[in-house]
């Protein structure tokens, strides 16, 4: 199975246990794919995953480190695509959201 596969699928079930209400799993298993997606070197996977750390952290009133993993997915996504991309935008809205509401 190639590295990306293995990450999709590792994310996938973090977000199953996500909306399954299991938080504590969602982030072993996102911390798990983001530390794959390190390993390949894939920002943009970093990136995506970060986004979904960040949800859960959100929904858990970790509004720090969802703020933090925001933040690192923009890094992630103007290094590699620059601001004006889709993906930094949605980010950025979330980012700008969680902050609206702190």
């Amino acid at each position: 199975m190639c590295a990306c596969k293995a990450i999709g699928e590792i994310v996938k079930s973090g977000m199953d246990a996500f909306n399954d209400g299991n938080h504590t799993e969602a982030l072993e298993r996102l911390n798990e794919a983001l530390a794959e997606a390190a390993r390949v070197g894939s920002p943009i996977h970093q990136a995506k995953i970060r986004s979904n750390m960040a949800l859960v952290q959100r929904m858990q009133g970790d509004v720090r480190s969802a703020r933090r993993n925001y933040e690192l997915a923009l890094e992630n996504v103007a290094m590699r695509l620059g601001a004006d991309n889709p993906l930094y935008q949605r980010i950025r809205h979330n980012l700008d959201s969680l902050l609206a509401a702190a």
